[in-house]
């Protein structure tokens, strides 16, 4: 097994995977980093809830209503 990495941020490595050798075959393990897809999940989420806060804050989904003076329940009309 030969254990590949990268280097991450500040030159720290990361490591992206293994290399195995057997019998003369080749194989890639891919390593999955749980924490960045959780964040990656995360982020989306919020950015989903504030889009869509922004949009039923902008114009919400019940009909504007208003009442005027002389609209009033029970008011007559001189």
């Amino acid at each position: 097994m030969i254990p590949v990495s990268r280097r991450g941020f500040r030159g720290a490595p990361v490591t992206v995977g293994a290399l195995t050798i057997t019998d003369g075959t080749t194989t890639w393990t891919p390593v999955v980093d749980s924490g960045r897809v959780a964040m990656i999940g995360v982020i989306t989420g919020l950015i989903a809830a504030a889009l869509g806060s922004a949009a039923v804050l902008r114009q919400p989904p019940w009909p504007k209503m208003t009442i005027e003076s002389d609209h009033l329940p029970g008011h007559r009309h001189h």
